[in-house]
């Protein structure tokens, strides 16, 4: 922010027009908003194997998130910090448009922790609408279901309602209510997606892991 003034006014939209290519928007952002700032080893696209996940990154469950041959884009930090992005997208006029970007940071990295979802990887959300700050990943829900207006409404996997002008396709994001702490925890201790919630349950705690938390 001293760079580039308040999030609000950073004009993150401008991604939503990357209609031709996800990984330039998240390789884009990586760029100007990440790698000036943070105390980098290195940072390259490669399979997972390649950064040492030799399982890849995981549910609770044991299942795969991402397998050891998904490349991705990864940022190894001095600390030994993991990082890698996912893009959140929708389909309008045959076109892939952006709205968002998902961080997942593992605190450890590779080769200390178990590489899973809710013990040591945790997931953030930048939207790339309405100036919104970083947020963890779920802490926000929604009441729509439908359409409202002239907008269709598509409700990603965080549970945020995002409005789609039909005639435009721009997308506004609806931060219609946070989530409430049964919520999250019951998402956290489902597993699976519901883990990438895990962490908004710990940042509800005072950025204290709580005595119930499932995944000790």
């Amino acid at each position: 922010e001293v760079d580039y003034g308040s999030i609000d006014s950073w004009n993150l939209e401008e991604y939503n027009e990357w209609t031709d290519s996800t990984g330039g928007v998240r390789d884009a952002y990586i760029q100007k908003y990440m790698v000036p700032y943070l105390n980098i080893k290195n940072s390259e696209r490669k399979p997972l194997s390649e950064f040492g996940y030799k399982k890849g990154l995981l549910y609770p469950n044991g299942e795969a998130r991402w397998s050891s041959t998904t490349t991705l884009t990864g940022l190894t930090l001095l600390d030994g910090v993991f990082i890698t992005l996912g893009i959140g997208n929708y389909q309008y006029n045959n076109k892939r448009i952006c709205y968002s970007i998902t961080i997942y940071a593992d605190i450890d990295g590779p080769d200390k922790g178990p590489n899973t979802l809710g013990k040591d990887i945790f997931a953030f959300q930048q939207y790339l609408v309405n100036g919104v700050p970083l947020l963890m990943y779920g802490e926000y829900g929604n009441q729509y279901t439908s359409y409202w207006g002239n907008y269709d409404i598509y409700n990603d996997n965080s549970r945020a309602a995002l409005l789609i002008n039909r005639d435009t396709g721009v997308v506004t994001l609806q931060l219609d209510r946070r989530s409430s702490r049964e919520e999250i925890f019951n998402q956290c201790k489902a597993g699976n997606l519901g883990s990438m919630f895990c962490g908004a349950l710990i940042k509800l705690n005072g950025w204290k892991i709580p005595k119930d938390y499932p995944w000790l």
